[in-house]
Formats: C-alpha cells, sequence, structure tokens
C-alpha cells in the first residue's frame, strides 16, 4: 500500500514531467537535481548525466559562462529567468 506522501509525491512529479517548460531543479549550491521530460528533450541530456553537475557549466554556452553567478547562500526557492542561449549535448545551442 502507497503512503498519501508517495502518491503526492508521483502525482507531482507527473505534472511537472507533462508540462511544456523546461523545469530544473537546483541546489541551494547550484548542482542539478533534477530536470523534467521537456528539459531533457531540449537540452538532450539525461536527468543521470547531469545530476549533481553545477548547473551553469552544464547548461550555459562556454560564450556565456561566468555571466552569471549563484550564490551558495540561498536559502529559499528562488525563480531565474534568464534570456540566454542552452547548451545542448551535440555542441549547439537553442535561445530559450
Amino acid at each position: 500500500m502507497r503512503s498519501s506522501l508517495e502518491i503526492e509525491r508521483d502525482f507531482n512529479r507527473e505534472i511537472v514531467d507533462t508540462v511544456q517548460a523546461l523545469m530544473v531543479s537546483i541546489s541551494p549550491c547550484g548542482m542539478i537535481l533534477s530536470l523534467n521530460s521537456k528539459a531533457e528533450e531540449v537540452t538532450e541530456y539525461s536527468q543521470e548525466e547531469v545530476y549533481r553537475k553545477y548547473w551553469v557549466d552544464v547548461l550555459m554556452t562556454s560564450e556565456n559562462n561566468g555571466f552569471l553567478k549563484v550564490s551558495s547562500e540561498m536559502g529559499h526557492s528562488t525563480s531565474l529567468i534568464i534570456d540566454l542561449p542552452i547548451a545542448e549535448t551535440n555542441g549547439g545551442s537553442e535561445l530559450i
């Protein structure tokens, strides 16, 4: 029997996976914790490939790497909106 917490977790994960927007969960120190299906599709990275890697190193193109620094002192949920190309596994980039 699944607990109500497991049911709620699975329901929330399904919503995140079906939304038509890129969603990346990042730890307070900037490490990638998860990607939703759309983020995997656009970046061509699997969640396993990027888990616990610094998001700027993975998702920012080399031309823009260093443009944005993430504070390791963020202790709360923060939304970040950027208008920069995102790196793809094939070496290309896509503006999102």
